[in-house]
């Protein structure tokens, strides 16, 4: 529940948009909320041609509520804004019971962490799980 300095964002609701441009390829809205009231959204195209198995966790855990109220929790200016932890405890067990992901071989792209793309935390090879 960390944030920028004092203040806090809060992922309020996820929204499967539409399909996005292959009928594989999907868009999510995520609605924040500031804690000084102001509020706001980003969307996610997510590429299922770029790194398939996780965007399929990504839409399951969209689909099932997982990221609904939770906070971006380390945000670091100019690098990272990670999220992905359930505020939820049994939500968060429940994804952590799944098991890792497993790797995939499109991570070794030249644009796989651009600026402005999203990914799953990693701590090393077959580590990822709900942390984006």
């Amino acid at each position: 529940m960390v944030g920028l300095g004092s203040q806090r964002l809060l992922l309020l609701l996820s929204l499967l948009v539409a399909p996005a441009v292959d009928a594989l390829d999907y868009s999510v809205r995520f609605d924040v909320a500031h804690e000084s009231g102001s509020a706001g959204s980003f969307t996610v195209t997510v590429r299922e041609a770029k790194a398939p198995l996780a965007a399929r966790r990504f839409l399951e855990m969209v689909n099932s509520g997982f990221f609904e109220g939770n906070y971006f929790f380390r945000v670091v200016p100019g690098f990272v804004v990670q999220f992905g932890l359930s505020g939820n405890l049994t939500r968060q067990q429940v994804w952590d019971r799944r098991g890792p992901l497993r790797d995939e071989s499109s991570l070794a792209e030249p644009d796989w962490n651009m600026r402005g793309t999203i990914a799953f935390a990693n701590a090393g090879p077959n580590t990822r799980g709900t942390q984006v």
